[in-house]
């Protein structure tokens, strides 16, 4: 993590949080593969695999509904209109695709990032959908604040991994300099 003195807006705070540019997010430490769905010699499911592929088709169709009604119910409607189902499948599909990668090179995802590719993919979705009605400004709006959530949830998943390793993130040194910002009386 790089420290860097506050600015613009922020330059008179205590603490600051900034997510770095892209070019300078670090990748995880690798995969944790947990292995595929079990197959005979003939590549068909075995019937523990079916159970499993089972299970997990069940999963992911609860999980959509589940998004779907958290958005209507951020939307203010009953339900979520027929002509936003493939943007809430595709954000869905996304965000858990961006959730397994963040896993795999991190090795956990905590609630705070998690929460952020969540809201990541639904502003995706409002934005694909502003996209096909014609309104790219809205589009254009809600694709770069997905961006910088991505971003922001892959930073903070950086942090939680060094945290959770005890490599390269010093608590008492961040909190010690918090500490003499605060008796310097910078807010």
């Amino acid at each position: 993590m790089t420290i860097r003195t506050a600015h613009g807006n922020g330059k008179g705070a205590l603490v600051r949080v900034e997510t770095p540019p892209a070019d300078e997010l670090q990748p995880g430490p690798g995969p944790d593969l947990s292995g595929p769905i079990p197959r005979g010699p003939d590549g068909r499911f075995t019937a523990d695999g079916a159970r499993l592929a089972g299970r997990l088709g069940g999963k992911r169709s609860a999980k959509r509904r589940k998004l779907a009604s958290a958005l209507a119910d951020q939307l203010g409607l009953e339900q979520v209109p027929p002509s936003l189902a493939p943007y809430i499948d595709a954000a869905t599909d996304f965000a858990s695709a961006h959730l397994a990668s963040l896993a795999s090179q991190f090795g956990e995802v905590g609630p705070g990032p998690s929460s952020m590719v969540q809201s990541a993919a639904l502003a995706l979705a409002a934005s694909r959908a502003a996209y096909a009605s014609g309104d790219a400004k809205t589009g254009a709006m809600l694709s770069d604040k997905a961006r910088q959530a991505l971003l922001t949830a892959h930073h903070v998943c950086e942090l939680e991994a060094k945290a959770r390793s005890g490599d390269g993130f010093d608590l008492d040194a961040i909190t010690a300099r918090i500490d003499r910002l605060a008796k310097e009386g910078r807010k």
